[in-house]
């Protein structure tokens, strides 16, 4: 019976412990995460591109393009952030089907 209340108390002990340790997070969590901009770096211009078959490859395809990566004043007037990570998708079609999709970051 000793051993029992012993136990008892020690659960509580953490329950108690724990208790303490995560409560406060759950308010310097949401005041953290607030204060990051999301607004973009940079505009992009696609003057153009185009498509052409792969003379060593007849079942691939080069394309040639011309992108303007121009940036934006939240670029130049930055406050509290040494970098951003910026993900472009670019997305190349034809009239008749999609030819491939582009990742560049």
């Amino acid at each position: 019976m000793k051993i029992e209340k012993k136990t008892i108390a020690l659960c509580i002990f953490a329950l108690a412990i724990g208790i303490a340790t995560i409560v406060p997070l759950t308010y310097i969590a949401p005041k953290m995460s607030a204060t990051a901009q999301n607004n973009p770096w940079f505009n992009i211009d696609i003057l153009y591109a185009n498509t052409l078959p792969n003379t060593y490859n007849k079942d691939s395809i080069t394309i040639n393009a011309a992108v303007n990566f121009t940036i934006t004043p939240d670029a130049i007037n930055l406050k509290g952030a040494d970098a951003k990570i910026e993900v472009f998708n670019f997305h190349i079609y034809s009239d008749q089907t999609s030819i491939i999709n582009l990742t560049n970051s």
